[in-house]
């Protein structure tokens, strides 16, 4: 048997990701599904249950961290934010102990406040944990990173330091689009198709940086361009992508040097299009799992 040593859990929006760890911080077993804290109409204790009860008796699990925005004002239990600028070390211990949740040592990892380049409050929880671990690689070296998402952050980081971010709405303004807009209304495929994205940035680009329309415009130009027959209803979903894509980088352009390149922390579905979009508009782009992130994050504030 596996010599499994604690159980770490990403609860974001609108994903669940469990994962089964041994004592040098490997994987052993995994759990994904869709429970995020937005779509379950359980309890969490029970979303826990359903899914680690199993490991639990199995591996006779002692501890379980969580993290992400189970520790939001819309989770299990709101917990503090932590202050940037903040090192490794500084966010090491901070959590909040729940009551034993299958017997086991249940905390769930603290999140991050800053002051945005924008000048406003900012805040994160779950990505903080992907950037420590992502910042294991870049080995104290200035950089700035990219966690793609429902809400999209762009961190800056040097000497093992996190010191401001900013967050973008791009996925759940995408998702809100595709359900509940004028546009949305058109759109029965959600495929990827790498030639609608690339209009749908290029279009952007041309449109805002070059001729200085705004977002909401740029936006009700998708509705028209297919209303006058310039852009075909299956095209909608990726090009719609791509515009929206395409204002976040544009946005985060404005607020972070950008010249050294990005480096860019996602799942699967999201690495294409962002690497995509940053290589067409000129960034060069080094990428990083999410999984393996955040794992190494654990390490890094368990260690």
């Amino acid at each position: 048997m596996a010599n499994a040593h604690c159980i770490a859990v990403d609860w974001g929006t609108t994903s669940f990701r469990a994962y089964l760890l041994n004592d040098k911080f490997e994987l052993i077993d995994a759990c994904r599904n869709q429970h995020g804290v937005m779509n379950i109409t359980s309890s969490f204790s029970k979303v826990l249950q359903n899914a680690c009860a199993d490991w639990v008796e199995k591996y006779n699990i002692e501890n379980i961290y969580l993290g992400g925005v189970i520790g939001s004002r819309n989770g299990w239990v709101e917990t503090p934010y932590s202050y940037c600028p903040i090192s490794v070390g500084e966010q090491k211990d901070k959590f909040t102990q729940l009551d034993n949740v299958l017997g086991c040592e249940t905390r769930i990892f603290h999140g991050l406040q800053c002051t945005s380049p924008g000048g406003f409050p900012d805040v994160m929880r779950g990505e903080e944990i992907q950037v420590l671990g992502a910042m294991h690689c870049l080995e104290g070296k200035p950089a700035v990173l990219c966690l793609p998402g429902t809400h999209s952050k762009w961190v800056s980081v040097n000497n093992n330091t996190i010191h401001n971010f900013a967050s973008m709405m791009t996925g759940e303004i995408f998702a809100l689009m595709l359900m509940h807009s004028s546009i949305g209304s058109l759109i029965d495929s959600h495929e990827f198709d790498q030639a609608s994205f690339l209009n749908g940035l290029q279009d952007y680009r041309e449109s805002n940086v070059a001729s200085g329309c705004n977002f909401l415009h740029s936006m009700f130009s998708v509705r028209s361009r297919v209303v006058s027959n310039s852009l075909k209803v299956d095209s909608l979903y990726s090009y719609l992508s791509g515009m929206l894509i395409a204002d976040e980088i544009n946005s985060a352009q404005s607020m972070f040097d950008l010249s050294q390149g990005v480096h860019l922390v996602s799942g699967d579905k999201l690495q294409q299009p962002y690497l995509l979009a940053l290589e067409t508009m000129g960034i060069e782009a080094q990428d990083y799992a999410s999984e393996t992130a955040f794992i190494s994050g654990v390490q890094s504030l368990l260690s």
